[in-house]
């Protein structure tokens, strides 16, 4: 199956469930218009990939097609002069001006894909609304009334939430539960105040009275750019819960989806093409060399530069090696490398980690001095589709020119000149 992917952004405390938005929405709306392929939720920049949601579009840059996001006006927000960067939606006006400063073609389309979750997830949200309640009930409590959710970085210093005493209609909703939970919640109270801006797009789909809390951390760009890519005046916000309490409801959103939905970059043949990524199919026990493969063909995707001399060398500190089988594979079943590293460089070896949904399983020393070594690395459990991603770490990269071996500046890791997959 041809893979997509779409950026996704996870901050060092774990997950923030506005950011998780992008790829959820991306896929939903490719299921439910019948557009077989497999989203693949990414942060790396090696890739042309979709923007959906967030204020990333500082990580943009080569071929990257852009559907929704908005500026961080924390960062400088310079987008690469020689990139083809695609815009087919914005957040907002401010964004747009923004964009359209840098010599770039952006149209009047405005809406964050946020807005579209609580519709796409209409069948999962009230399933855990469900649940939410049955469990509210067993503990002999109500739902709460009123949400509160915090954005992600005021949730990490909460001192100014807990200033009044909250009785039980009140409850606070942290921000790196799934977003599923989040809508689920929302829909359930009658009243919201958010700092979070997702928090704020949740309860204007649903309609729910909702005042904004002011972020102690955010600046107003996003809020703004989000408001009047609706139609409407930024609304007052309050600097605590208790005058946000006391405080005004935003007004109503009156939007039309269709013009942002019509934007769906994957609706376009042109740009499926532009984003594809055709996975690299493995026979078990066939060794690939990898002076072999195609350029547009091969399991070494992000993090990896072209092969030179039999082999390819890691230029990123984290690398992605991925593949499907059309079998079914033994569980003792491991890939096997050939690899090696400078000769000289950074500590005696270069460690390369092997990381599995997020966790390093195990790590491999490459020592500087030798020819090339096999090292055997386990393989995570695969997709429905048989699909198989490892994600390696590479600690102790060095620069050639910086050893007296050459004038070449990259960081370079390990090679690899070879690929077993042996079952």
């Amino acid at each position: 199956m041809t893979s997509i992917y779409v950026y996704s952004w996870k901050p060092g405390s774990g997950v923030n469930f506005g950011d998780e938005i992008g790829p959820m929405v991306v896929d939903a709306v490719c299921r439910k218009s019948s557009i077989s392929l497999k989203i693949i939720p990414s942060g790396q920049p090696l890739k042309a990939k979709i923007f959906a949601v967030g204020s990333v579009l500082h990580e943009a840059r080569g071929s990257d097609v852009i559907w929704g996001v908005g500026v961080n006006s924390k960062h400088a927000s310079i987008l690469p002069r020689s990139s083809d960067i695609r815009f087919n939606a914005v957040r907002g006006p401010l964004t747009r001006s923004v964009v359209r400063d840098q010599g770039f073609e952006c149209p009047e389309v405005f809406g964050d894909p946020g807005l579209l979750f609580p519709m796409l997830f209409d069948k999962e949200i009230r399933t855990r609304r469900g649940e939410l309640e049955r469990a509210a009930h067993d503990l002999g409590v109500r739902m709460p009334e009123t949400i509160v959710i915090p954005n992600i970085n005021d949730d990490r210093f909460l001192p100014y939430f807990s200033e009044p005493q909250l009785d039980g209609s009140i409850m606070f909703i942290r921000p790196h539960l799934d977003p599923i939970t989040v809508a689920a919640y929302i829909s359930a109270s009658s009243r919201v105040i958010s700092s979070s801006l997702h928090g704020l797009v949740f309860a204007d789909v649903y309609g729910r009275s909702t005042t904004r809390m002011t972020s102690q951390y955010e600046a107003e760009f996003k809020y703004t750019d989000y408001y009047e890519g609706t139609g409407r005046q930024t609304p007052k916000s309050y600097p605590d819960l208790q005058r946000s309490l006391d405080g005004e409801e935003t007004s109503r959103l009156e939007w039309d989806p269709e013009p942002l939905l019509k934007a769906f970059p994957l609706f376009d043949e042109e740009l499926i093409d532009r984003l594809k990524v055709d996975r690299f199919e493995m026979e078990p026990n066939k060794t690939y060399e990898v002076a072999e493969l195609e350029r547009d063909k091969s399991p070494l995707v992000e993090g990896w530069a072209d092969p030179e001399n039999g082999s390819a060398w890691s230029v990123s500190e984290w690398a992605n090696f991925e593949f499907y089988v059309k079998q079914t594979l033994s569980q003792d079943s491991f890939l096997r490398l050939n690899v090696g590293t400078l000769s000289k460089g950074t500590g005696a070896f270069t460690l390369l980690r092997v990381v599995h949904n997020g966790a390093a399983v195990e790590s491999h020393r490459i020592v500087r001095g030798e020819s090339g070594a096999k090292i055997d690395i386990s393989l995570p459990k695969p997709d429905a589709g048989k699909n198989y991603m490892i994600r390696f770490k590479i600690e102790n990269a060095s620069r050639p020119i910086d050893y007296g071996i050459g004038q070449d500046a990259r960081p370079l890791g390990v090679w690899v000149s070879n690929m077993t997959l042996v079952s």
